[in-house]
């Protein structure tokens, strides 16, 4: 195995490791509170973070189309989910990473929400630069219905 192949395995599994661990508890009860977690953080380890959620989700999603592809030639091509779609840029990530501080910030009692969970409500709104209201509309179910097939 080479050393970019050695690199990208223990990136996954170190993602991977961080995520589960992140989402999960014994007694299957959520951790509290990633909102406080993400406030201590600086704005690098943020975007970091960001970054990171960001990539695991373009590479499980281009692993499982190249997956697809290896099964079924003509549905592989049918399906236009296996897309590659560009990862954000600097700019998308200091700004989604200030939304979600704007969102922790503005809703205290709500940091009980995932990091994922409110990024997901970020690039699924359908306003391209959703409040914090509209992020806790879309974490508390009222806005669930009307969202962009985006990522993560």
């Amino acid at each position: 195995m080479n050393h970019h192949c050695r690199f990208t395995l223990y990136f996954r599994m170190a993602l991977f490791l961080a995520v589960v661990l992140s989402t999960t508890s014994g007694g299957g009860a959520r951790l509290c509170c990633e909102g406080d977690k993400w406030l201590k953080w600086n704005n690098e380890t943020r975007g970091v973070y960001i970054l990171g959620l960001v990539q695991g989700y373009e590479n499980g999603r281009h692993e499982g189309c190249e997956a697809a592809l290896s099964e079924d030639r003509d549905q592989f091509i049918k399906m236009k989910t296996c897309t590659r779609s560009p990862g954000p840029d600097n700019y998308k990530v200091d700004h989604i990473a200030d939304l979600i501080t704007q969102f922790y910030t503005q809703y205290p009692n709500q940091r009980f929400f995932y990091i994922q969970e409110v990024l997901r409500a970020i690039t699924r709104s359908t306003k391209p630069d959703p409040s914090p209201e509209d992020i806790q509309s879309f974490l508390n179910g009222k806005d669930r219905n009307s969202v962009k097939g985006r990522i993560p």
